[in-house]
């Protein structure tokens, strides 16, 4: 594609629950992602009072480590400047 590499596979991740379903639409979706093409299930949620949505520090990090075993991008929706250390 000459526009762009990625594409939303889901809504909005704003819960544990969306997180859940955008890793289920992914599933049926990973023969379309590969060099030069993402699946993008959405931002990663954070689990510090920074973060305007949160997840438990568990779910935090099982979201990040699943959405890089899918080969999404791993984007943020936070300032990193807020960001704490759990």
């Amino acid at each position: 594609n000459t526009l762009g590499n990625s594409w939303r596979i889901a809504g909005d991740v704003n819960s544990w629950e969306d997180a859940l379903f955008a890793i289920d639409t992914n599933a049926n979706l990973t023969q379309f992602a590969g060099p030069g093409g993402f699946n993008d299930p959405d931002m990663l949620l954070g689990s510090g009072a920074g973060s305007s949505v949160r997840l438990t520090p568990q779910q935090s990090r099982t979201q990040f480590s699943t959405w890089a075993v899918m080969a999404a991008p791993l984007l943020l929706g936070a300032n990193v400047a807020n960001l704490t250390v759990h």
